[in-house]
């Protein structure tokens, strides 16, 4: 009876795990953000103590809608440009996908929305897509930060679950093989 129990326990949670995996991937809304600083600068900036910036972002797959909401403080000055480049891994750089300066203009906090292709959607959401402000200063980029989708919860419930439940089998599964010997 108790190994029917695991095995019907082991079931359920693999069957979580799937419907999680599959509502997440059915989500139209997907949420992302960026932390923005100089170290993530290529090549290196000049150096600006306190320089720095966040960004909260949402994608909608549905429409191929991307919003953003993006604030900074503590540059040398103001911004003289600012762009979503891609794609890039972090310490790589790439070409302009959209330019968030004349959407947003160029004041903290920077919101707007822009239509992406399918192309763009890609590298966005293969966290390969980062955010550069420029200014007279650094004209490469004054901060950078790479965006990242932000994991959905009930993935991270489901995959956490199947793993604490895997662990805990194969912790009993131990127990009885050394009584067994």
């Amino acid at each position: 009876m108790m190994q029917m129990s695991k095995k019907s326990l082991l079931g359920l949670t693999v069957a979580a795990t799937i419907l999680g995996l599959s509502q997440a991937a059915e989500a139209h809304t997907i949420h992302l953000t960026a932390t923005l600083d100089q170290d993530q600068e290529i090549p290196a900036p000049t150096p600006v103590p306190g320089a720095s910036g966040f960004a909260n972002l949402t994608y909608d797959t549905h429409d191929n809608l991307l919003n953003w909401n993006i604030l900074f403080s503590g540059l040398s000055d103001d911004p003289v440009a600012a762009h979503f480049h891609g794609p890039a891994a972090p310490g790589a750089t790439a070409g302009v996908q959209v330019n968030i300066g004349d959407i947003s203009g160029l004041t903290s906090p920077m919101m707007g929305s822009a239509t992406l292709t399918d192309t763009q959607e890609a590298g966005l959401l293969s966290d390969l897509w980062y955010i550069n402000i420029h200014t007279s200063l650094n004209p490469a980029g004054e901060i950078r930060g790479q965006v990242n989708v932000v994991p959905e919860p009930l993935t991270l419930l489901g995959v956490g679950t199947a793993m604490g439940f895997g662990a805990a089998f194969k912790c009993k599964l131990s127990q009885k093989n050394e009584k067994a010997a």
